[in-house]
């Protein structure tokens, strides 16, 4: 059972969701057969879909270095900075 504050500590909603894939084709065809989804957008190395108020963007596993490796310099979030790549 969760507390009252694990529960605020939830943002609310997931704006975005990226699932690497080894086939983008194959993954296309399951988000369009089983869901029943259009693509919104794609490229050589993506797919974009739309759950409600939630993008689902399978990606080809090729496509995924540049958003997975650290980044360098420092980010700033809000109120708070990120040193990123340290």
């Amino acid at each position: 059972m969760s507390t009252s504050t694990e529960r605020e500590a939830w943002p609310g909603s997931i704006a975005a969701v990226t699932l690497f894939t080894e086939d983008l084709e194959a993954s296309k065809r399951f988000h369009q057969k089983v869901f029943d989804l259009a693509v919104e957008f794609e490229n050589h190395d993506s797919a974009l879909f739309r759950f409600g108020e939630t993008l689902v963007n399978p990606l080809a596993v090729s496509g995924a270095p540049e958003l997975i490796e650290p980044a360098t310099g420092r980010a700033h979030l809000g109120d708070r900075s990120l040193a990123r790549g340290v």
